[in-house]
């Protein structure tokens, strides 16, 4: 039977057509109050066709591909500003070997520079990563190691947002919030002064959630 979980975990493709479940063209899709839960169309990037990876969906809309089952972890939220000195780096490394030797779930945007470290360490040792990306998936570049580690059952791609504008700084800010909210803890390799990552931080501070920096 169809899988319906709650807050933001994944709904799964079904082995079977349930009572409020359809599934067309290998999709899954699920009627709530009369409104089925869809992308606007299928997905037409070649990569992740020829991958043979399936799509899901999350309840607010997002949709992503891989091990949808990580989103049920209690998932490690990690940030960096583009700009970070050799001591942070260093400190941010450390803690990505870390992380990746205890399997400890990490998700995160993965786009400034540092972050992209700490996810090349992640892949590598095949330790668990949520990546989010601002995007559709169908719109978006996804780096072949993305891929194979979707289909390992290693990785999640999601994407937050159904647009299909370049990266902008506003939608950065959105994505590093929703990922902060679908995280047990944040942890912030370096921060710039008067950054926007700063003031993210110390909203998430504000709000409650808890904030640790390695630097």
């Amino acid at each position: 039977m169809g899988k319906h979980f709650d807050r933001h975990l994944p709904i799964q493709k079904c082995d079977t057509v349930c009572s409020n479940c359809q599934i067309y063209a290998g999709l899954l899709f699920v009627w709530r109050d009369n409104k089925s839960i869809k992308l606007e169309k299928p997905l037409q990037n070649s990569m992740i066709k020829n991958s043979l990876l399936s799509v899901w969906f999350l309840k607010g809309g997002e949709h992503g591909i891989g091990n949808a089952e990580l989103l049920a972890k209690p998932l490690t939220a990690f940030f960096a500003s583009r700009q970070c000195s050799g001591v942070a780096i260093r400190a941010a490394m450390d803690w990505a070997v870390d992380q990746a030797r205890s399997k400890n779930p990490v998700i995160s945007g993965f786009h400034s520079p540092l972050e992209q470290s700490v996810l090349e360490v992640m892949l590598t040792a095949g330790a668990p990563c949520v990546i989010v990306v601002a995007r559709r998936l169908d719109q978006a570049h996804l780096p072949p190691g993305w891929l194979q580690a979707a289909a390992a059952g290693s990785a999640a791609v999601v994407s937050m947002d159904g647009t299909t504008r370049q990266l902008s700084a506003e939608m950065a800010e959105r994505r590093n919030e929703w990922v902060a909210r679908h995280a047990a803890r944040i942890v912030i390799g370096h921060v710039s002064v008067g950054g926007s990552l700063r003031r993210q931080a110390d909203k998430w501070v504000r709000d409650g959630l808890g904030v640790d920096y390695l630097s």
